[in-house]
């Protein structure tokens, strides 16, 4: 019996056979490893409105992304935005608003991940459900800590608010206030259409007025006239968006709506890769209005309330 020589005999074997065997084992591997990893994950953007910090964090999801998403506006008809996406198989559904986020987690799909930018109090919004995204909350406690960093201790902070949930945050507040040597003082506000007489009784109490989301603050008429009248009564107005600063406020944290999506786009990376979501806090700057503070001064005749101002920095995380 002949033996066979390793190598040489194989070679004599069909060559047809041989290549056939190789692309087929190439192939399936390029199918398996694209099915996981090549292939561009499938993403719908649903988008509750066209407004400004809604465009700003769509553009920042997008371009921190890199590829094409597929986009609803809630602008059409939602039963047909609705119908679109469940009947196409998206691995990622993305809410960009409070009606967008309402829309997708109610669409039964186990199998497909879900996440929201955008969204006020966003474990509230969609308790009993799992939430993942990012909030549109600056958390109270990281206010007092940066208000504490400017100003001298012992500062009295009013907190005014009408909503029933708002109540809890402000209770959270007073606990916290403790570790940054300040005192929190709660301004519930039962009727929004008296607001300014309730706040009048208050001026005497209060050192800082902190502004949180609330209905309290939907008109800005209404937040420009607070802001002159707490000026006048030598209050300093801490507001959470960049109108306030406009308008006369001393400070405010201002979320960064498009960094808001690019931090989406690096959600949505970790999602894909299998990792667990949850909510994490908006990347947010802190605003200062120096002209405001001379004038506050000259009205208090104090020029050692507070300490030199640090520079303006981005915080949050996500």
């Amino acid at each position: 019996m002949r033996h066979l020589k390793p190598g040489r005999d194989f070679q004599k074997g069909p060559p047809i056979l041989v290549l056939f065997i190789c692309l087929a084992i190439v192939f399936l591997s390029t199918l398996v490893y694209g099915a996981g990893h090549d292939r561009d994950p499938r993403i719908a953007v649903v988008v509750s409105s066209q407004i400004r910090p809604y465009v700003l964090a769509l553009d920042g999801l997008r371009s921190e992304l890199g590829y094409p998403v597929t986009i609803y506006y809630m602008g059409s008809n939602p039963q047909i935005v609705k119908r679109g996406l469940e009947q196409r198989n998206f691995d990622l559904l993305v809410a960009i608003g409070p009606n967008a986020a309402r829309l997708i987690w109610g669409i039964d799909r186990p199998e497909v991940n879900k996440m929201a930018l955008m969204v006020l109090d966003l474990k509230a919004f969609l308790k009993p459900l799992p939430p993942c995204g990012i909030d549109l909350r600056v958390p109270l406690a990281q206010e007092l800590q940066a208000i504490s960093a400017r100003f001298k201790d012992n500062q009295r902070i009013g907190i005014p608010f009408s909503q029933p949930e708002n109540r809890l945050l402000v209770n959270q507040a007073i606990k916290a206030a403790n570790r940054f040597n300040a005192q929190v003082v709660p301004i519930p506000i039962k009727d929004i259409h008296n607001v300014f007489l309730d706040l009048t009784r208050m001026y005497n109490q209060i050192d800082i007025l902190l502004c949180i989301p609330d209905r309290i603050f939907v008109s800005e008429a209404i937040v420009t006239h607070l802001i002159k009248e707490c000026l006048l009564h030598g209050v300093a107005v801490v507001g959470y968006n960049h109108f306030f600063i406009e308008s006369g406020a001393l400070m405010a944290f201002t979320i960064d709506y498009k960094l808001v999506g690019v931090r989406g786009a690096e959600l949505v990376r970790r999602i894909m890769t299998g990792e667990p979501c949850k909510v994490y806090n908006p990347p947010f700057r802190q605003e200062w209005n120096e002209k405001v503070w001379d004038t506050l001064k000259k009205i208090k005749g104090a020029t050692d309330s507070a300490h030199p101002s640090p520079d303006d920095t981005s915080s949050g995380n996500s």
